[in-house]
């Protein structure tokens, strides 16, 4: 449900709720000039225009209270790949031509955004504050020399999001519990997995020491 559709929406009920009023003014006008034309005649009483118009507004900021309650939230949670990906396009200024590559857990989701030539990036990090209902907040982004010439590694309660533009032809990431996760070593990647230790290696099928990787860079969620 986007902003467009809520202002249709209530730009439909004010529409509807005057269009009441004036029906209903028209008809107490017509009640009020036949009870003056025949005022010897029993007429029947009609509540008073103004005491409909307060029961309109009251209803209608009711109403308005109601959905503000139940709809606003859902409304601005970021749960599913591609509300995430609206959410980086608008914050970071993505163009419509760039490649956006999204991976998470139930913890972290990690973004990484990049022009057709590998040229330009950007990049999100985004936590995952309420697992009961899925709700991704921003917590890191913008562009990144680690990526660019290197990778960087996010850790975040379990979770290790990788993000790189992949100078240095990393192929695969095996977890020590075995796991291998396969990248193409001549394109950018982004990788959510358990955090419980990793090692890369190169399209050669070397085991690259990050410590010794210039521009590698390690950052703990807080």
């Amino acid at each position: 449900m986007d902003i467009s559709f809520i202002f249709l929406s209530l730009l439909a009920v004010l529409c509807v709720l005057s269009l009441i009023c004036a029906v209903y003014f028209f008809l107490y006008k017509r009640h009020i000039n036949k009870a003056l034309a025949a005022p010897e005649a029993k007429h029947m009483k009609l509540v008073p225009p103004y005491k409909i118009l307060v029961a309109l507004v009251l209803a209608f900021i009711i109403v308005g209270v109601c959905f503000a309650i139940t709809m606003l939230p859902s409304m601005k949670r970021l749960s599913t790949v591609s509300d995430i990906e609206k959410d980086i396009c608008n914050s970071q200024s993505i163009r419509d031509d760039w490649k956006i590559e999204v991976a998470l857990n139930d913890r972290i989701a990690a973004v990484l955004a990049y022009d057709a030539q590998s040229s330009e990036h950007a990049f999100s990090i985004y936590e995952n504050d309420d697992p009961a209902r899925t709700n991704y907040v921003f917590r890191y982004g913008g562009k990144s020399t680690s990526i660019e010439r290197s990778i960087r590694v996010f850790e975040f309660e379990g979770a290790t999001a990788f993000l790189s533009m992949n100078a240095l032809h990393i192929a695969a990431i095996v977890c020590h519990d075995g796991t291998r996760y396969v990248v193409d070593p001549n394109m950018p990647f982004v990788l959510v997995m358990p955090s419980n230790g990793f090692d890369v290696y190169d399209q050669s099928g070397n085991l690259l020491d990050l410590a010794q990787v210039a521009w590698y860079e390690r950052t703990e969620l807080q």
